[in-house]
């Protein structure tokens, strides 16, 4: 499908909608009156149960790392057994 036909296609599609719109869609009126009787009539299809979340939080404290070679610990300066 080139371009050409994607365009006259969607055109086509556009077209469609708009008649739908005009002739049909007009002539629909719904008041708020049945829009209450269908949703009393149908309160059972409007009670969902709601999802719920719970969230955690995990500190992790990262130990040393194996790979990387520790710095010696420096002890101080040796005393010779004179006084």
């Amino acid at each position: 499908m080139g371009i050409p036909d994607l365009k006259a296609q969607i055109r086509r599609q556009l077209s469609v909608e708009k008649l739908f719109a005009k002739e049909i869609g007009s002539h629909i009126t719904i008041s708020d009156a049945e829009v209450t009787a269908f949703y009393t009539a149908n309160r059972a299809n409007f009670n969902l149960a709601e999802n719920k979340i719970r969230l955690a939080q995990i500190m992790v404290t990262p130990g040393p790392d194996p790979k990387r070679k520790q710095p010696e610990k420096q002890q101080g300066p040796e005393r010779s057994g004179s006084a």
